[in-house]
Formats: structure tokens, sequence, C-alpha cells
């Protein structure tokens, strides 16, 4: 192996998963943290199973967004891409890093592997709606900055990079299985001598670096939004006149 090869596919990975992980719950901590006062801001919750319920409306079906008429293609198009990252993260979970017996996953490899590659593509379109609406609308465009561009052609480079390397250079799937297991068990052999491979994962850890310090952060943060989380007694948005 080169000292690049060796770098991204033996050290850096570890790194990745340390800063991940501290990074996010450094930012975690950072909110718990932070004072929150109960504001009757309208419309509010009135009990603690309405804020659940709003919280998980915008989590599944991003609520919040769908209520502003003339934004469906937008809820549409954020909603898929946000589903496709969901799914295709799930996918990779069951495929690399959960034990399977062989013969059964053999029998459900390929079924997966066909599914991330057409869930890939639903990313790779949504998203490059997504950019391109930042570029293209000129009030978009004016309040978006750098990194709102960098997430978006990290995700982009991930989907396309591992497509590629699926169905262009055809990486050994059970090897690339066999390597992250190793990497699970401190015990890390070669990468795969494949460049979209090193390419893929080499983004991977670079978009998992820079998770916790960017706008992504909003997966962990929606859940302690004061506004959807806070209730409030009945009546408490309303002022009474005698």
């Amino acid at each position: 192996m080169g000292a690049i090869t060796t770098f991204i596919g033996v050290y850096l990975p570890y790194i990745a998963v340390l800063v991940l992980v501290v990074g996010f719950i450094w930012r975690i901590v950072k909110w718990w943290n932070t004072p929150s006062y109960n504001i009757a801001v309208f419309p509010g919750q009135t009990s603690l199973a309405q804020g659940l319920i709003r919280v998980l409306s915008e989590v599944i079906f991003f609520r919040s967004l769908l209520n502003f008429k003339g934004n469906y293609t937008l809820w549409l198009g954020g909603w898929l891409f946000h589903v496709g990252l969901f799914l295709t993260i799930s996918g990779h979970i069951f495929k690399f890093f959960v034990p399977m017996p062989p013969g059964f996953y053999a029998s459900v490899r390929a079924a997966i592997g066909d599914a991330i590659i057409l869930v890939g593509i639903v990313i790779t379109i949504t998203g490059l709606y997504l950019l391109l609406r930042r570029i293209v609308n000129p009030e978009i465009r004016m309040i978006s900055i750098v990194p709102d561009y960098i997430v978006l052609l990290l995700i982009l480079g991930i989907v396309i990079s591992g497509i590629w390397m699926t169905e262009v250079s055809r990486v050994d799937v059970a090897y690339v299985k066999y390597y992250i297991q190793s990497l699970m068990s401190f015990s890390p052999v070669p990468p795969p001598d494949n460049a979209a491979f090193l390419t893929h994962f080499f983004l991977v850890q670079l978009l998992a670096m820079y998770f916790p310090f960017s706008k992504l952060m909003h997966a962990g943060g929606i859940f302690m939004s004061p506004t959807r989380w806070h209730y409030f007694p009945e009546g408490a948005h309303r002022k009474e006149f005698e």
C-alpha cells in the first residue's frame, strides 16, 4: 500500500469516527446546557405528547416546510433526498456491519445492492435539484453560504462515486465487507485496490468529520428545538380581556 492509501484506509477511519462521535456529543451537550424558557409562541403544544407528535411529524414528513404554500416542489425534493439518505445509510449498515449467515447474506446481497443503486439515483437527481435551486434562484442564492454548497457537493460526490464503483469499476463487495469488519475489530487489512472505492470512502470520512460542525447537525438539533418541545397550559396563546 502507498502512504496515501494507508492513511485513507487504515488511519483516517478511526480519526473520522472519533471526530464525529466527540463532535456530535459536544454539540448536543452544548445545546442541552443552553438556557431555555417556556414562551407561549403560537401555535404551541398543550402537552408533552403533542410536542412529541410535532417533532416526529417534522422528522418524518417535514411538516413545517409542507405548510408553506408554493413550496411543494421543494418539499418533495427535500423529502425524497432525506428519505434516500436514510435508506442508503440503513442499507449500508445492514450490508456491511450486521453479521449474517453466509447463505442468507448471499441471497440478499444482490437485492440490497440493487436497492441502494436505485436510491442513489434518486438522491443524485434530488440533490442536483437542490443544488441548482441554490444557484439559479436569486433569492436563495443571496442567503446561501459556502458550507451549503460544500455539504451538497460532498453528498453528491459520495453517491456518484458509490454508483461508479459498484456499476463501472466493479469493486469486490465481499472484500469490502471483510475490510469494514477488520476495521471494526481493530485489525485492519489493506483496503480494496480500487480508486473509486478509495474516493468514495475518503469522501464519506470527510463528511463524517464535517458533520458535527455543519448544518447537518439539524439531524440531532431538531429533537431539542424549544418551540417544538415546550408545551403550555390550555389558553396560554390568547389573552383574555375583561
